[in-house]
């Protein structure tokens, strides 16, 4: 089985040109490519000048993770559930829950009735389908031999 091929779709996140910092400093897209269906980030360090090549999840990781660290990303925050219902109300609700629960399960059984029933019908329909066959094969035998009859009996007038 061979390798699946991956698309790349243009991205303007790492788009050529584009600024970007993580913990090791500020570098700045120079190209964005395929390699072994693997996307590549070729970024050049604004300090140095040097010029790298890395794999695009692990910079969007360490961009993700400098910006975690110095708070320019929110943290999720802790909200405890509140229940807004009644235990009446919550009754209700899994009744209500419950009920169409219930009807979706006779909905299922009325509809594997009526396949059942279709199906049926069909195997029926099909021994009859069969019995006409065998019929219209008697009868186009039944026709060849009268046909021959016809002949046989035209000769027949023929020679008297």
């Amino acid at each position: 089985m061979s390798e699946p091929v991956f698309g790349m779709k243009p991205s303007r996140k790492f788009a050529n040109g584009t600024i970007h910092e993580n913990g090791s400093g500020k570098f700045q897209i120079l190209d964005r490519f395929l390699e072994n269906n693997v996307i590549m980030l070729k970024y050049q360090w604004l300090d140095s000048g040097e010029i790298e090549v890395n794999k695009e999840v692990n910079i969007n990781a360490s961009i993700w993770k400098f910006q975690k660290s110095h708070g320019l990303i929110d943290s999720p925050t802790y909200t405890p559930h509140i229940d807004a219902f009644t235990p009446a109300e919550n009754h209700e609700l899994l009744e209500q829950i419950l009920n169409l629960e219930q009807d979706s399960i006779s909905t299922q059984q009325g509809l594997k009735e009526h396949l059942d029933l279709l199906e049926r019908t069909i195997l029926e329909q099909s021994k009859d389908i069969s019995k006409l066959m065998e019929l219209v094969t008697q009868n186009q035998h039944t026709l060849s031999e009268l046909v021959k009859d016809r002949d046989l009996l035209n000769k027949l007038i023929d020679k008297i």
